[in-house]
């Protein structure tokens, strides 16, 4: 990637008496002549399961939608 981009965070946990459920996620991909990021918090609701898929596909379903809208 031809750029270099930086990024931070800070979470703070909040008074519930449960570990934090949030989670940041950054990401680059280069799609084409494009460099594309991701940036996104995702709040878990005391499960990992949603934030993992989220992790997992969100990004990727993002741009398939973009490259099928393309083509309609």
């Amino acid at each position: 990637m031809s750029k270099n981009i930086t990024h931070g965070y800070h979470m703070v946990e909040g008074k519930s008496h449960h570990t934090m459920e949030d989670y940041v996620f950054a990401q680059f991909k280069q799609v084409d002549e494009n460099e594309l990021g991701l940036f996104a918090i995702f709040d878990g609701h005391l499960s990992h399961e949603i934030p993992e898929y989220l992790r997992s596909h969100l990004f990727n379903n993002i741009l398939n939608e973009v490259m099928l809208s393309r083509y309609y």
